[in-house]
């Protein structure tokens, strides 16, 4: 429902639902704010997750190269 629309049903009302009326607005106004702190937290997250991924992905790299060379295969025989 557009803002208007609803000031309109507001004016329609008795008292006592017009309090409560201006309860859920608060209500609604406060878990908007809620959730718009979660969606940045969660943008922030995110954008920790990819940089913690490419750093695994890197140090997995890097653990296989060392893997191959400390225990892959040699060019010299042993006895």
């Amino acid at each position: 429902m557009a803002p208007e629309s609803l000031d309109e049903l507001e004016a329609r009302l008795d008292p006592w639902g017009r309090a409560i009326f201006k309860m859920l607005r608060e209500e609604n106004a406060q878990q908007s704010k809620q959730l718009e702190a979660s969606a940045q937290q969660i943008a922030a997250l995110t954008v920790q997750l990819g940089l913690l991924t490419e750093q695994l992905a890197r140090q997995t790299e890097q653990l296989d190269d060392l893997r191959r060379r400390l225990f892959g295969n040699r060019s010299e025989k042993l006895p």
